[in-house]
């Protein structure tokens, strides 16, 4: 049991990493949306938006992608709770929850 909890442990290590990664590569590459690129508070609402959901919902978030829809600006999440994967939308740059989809089983 010990050892599976282990496993679990360095396997949101691991997600956690490649999402702040992901993140950075985003921002570096130029393939932040206009509407984000000019906006310096970025970098620091998405880690307001990583430690939230971990603090509010316990999700593990792998991966934050910055959106537009219809003239309205989100945070696209993906993360984990268990072994369960969700898409969470967040309003931006309020953080509030607008979405939250339990993907697959």
């Amino acid at each position: 049991m010990a050892k599976s909890f282990a496993v679990r442990l360095v396997l949101v290590m691991v997600l956690s990493l490649m999402s702040v990664v992901s993140v950075s590569v985003h921002a570096s590459q130029g393939k932040l949306p206009p509407q984000f690129s000019a906006d310096k508070d970025y970098h620091t609402n998405v880690a307001k938006a990583r430690e939230m959901l971990q603090a509010r919902s316990n999700y593990q978030v792998t991966n934050i992608k910055a959106s537009v829809q219809e003239g309205k600006k989100y945070l696209e999440v993906k993360a984990y709770k268990g072994a369960s994967e969700y898409e969470i939308k967040l309003d931006y740059p309020n953080l509030k929850i607008v979405k939250e989809n339990k993907i697959g089983k």
